[in-house]
Parts: C-alpha cells; sequence; structure tokens
C-alpha cells in the first residue's frame, strides 16, 4: 500500500475518532445540564484540538529530521 493511501486511512480514522469525540462531550454535557448550543460549542471545539493533535502527531508525522 503507498503513502498516499495509508495516510488517507489515518485521516478517516481520525474524522471518525473526532465525530465519537464530538458526540460523547456533548452528550455528558448536555446530561450535566448545560445549555445545547454552549455543549455543541464546547464539544465541536474539543473535536477540532482532537484532529489537530491527531493529525498532526500520528496522520502527516514527517520521516526526517528538520535543519
Amino acid at each position: 500500500m503507498t503513502n498516499k493511501w495509508i495516510s488517507f486511512i489515518k485521516f478517516a480514522l481520525v474524522g471518525v475518532v473526532n465525530t465519537l469525540i464530538d458526540f460523547v462531550v456533548y452528550a455528558l454535557l448536555t446530561t450535566i445540564g448545560v445549555n445545547y448550543i454552549l455543549a455543541q460549542w464546547i464539544s465541536y471545539s474539543v473535536g477540532i484540538l482532537n484532529s489537530y493533535v491527531m493529525n498532526r502527531k500520528w496522520t502527516f508525522e514527517r520521516k526526517e529530521k528538520r535543519q
């Protein structure tokens, strides 16, 4: 399998994980009584942050050292 396909699969998996995180955080926040709009804003932000971290560290990691 080529590196482009591996990166695509990793990117897709990160997207699935982000969606799950978004749903779980939203469900937890609304369960404890947080307003649904604020809960959605927070859960979406957590998903974006997770996406950035996972894609930077795992999906698009560099193999060579920077100079």
